[in-house]
């Protein structure tokens, strides 16, 4: 078995996803927009847009601009979360936590009627038991 630093090969292992192909993610890790809501949430309340991202600028003085996905979707939960409307606005605010702190911790207390016996195995006993419950093959 091959290991250490460096000594781990491609031929090692040459096809490391050929078990569940259709679970494989070809585009990588989904993109997180928390650093994007702490640059916002540290913001003073004034942004600052790169030349290249603005697209047009309007006659009435309003601007067009362009901007990563993850940067507008921060924007609109950000924009959403500082609305007047209520829920809406709450279930924001809820959402940019649990993206900067995590999810709060729920606790679950699991009870049941029926006794509970320990039995203790040998190796021997353990091993014959995990035989009899290997499926058959054909």
């Amino acid at each position: 078995m091959p290991g250490g630093k460096g000594n781990i090969t491609p031929a090692d292992n040459p096809k490391p996803f050929d078990k569940n192909p259709e679970n494989i993610n070809k585009k990588g890790r989904p993109p997180s927009i928390r650093n994007q809501l702490k640059k916002i949430l540290l913001m003073d309340g004034s942004l600052v847009i790169q030349k290249k991202h603005v697209r047009k600028i309007n006659d009435d003085g309003s601007v067009e601009i362009v901007m990563p996905k993850k940067d507008m979707i921060a924007m609109r939960l950000m924009q959403w979360a500082l609305s007047n409307k209520g829920s809406d606005s709450l279930k924001a605010i809820q959402m940019i936590v649990e993206h900067l702190e995590g999810k709060p911790a729920q606790s679950l207390s699991v009870s049941t009627d029926q006794p509970v016996n320990q039995v203790t195995l040998s190796d021997e006993q353990f091993n014959e038991i995990m035989e009899q419950l290997k499926p058959i093959e054909e």
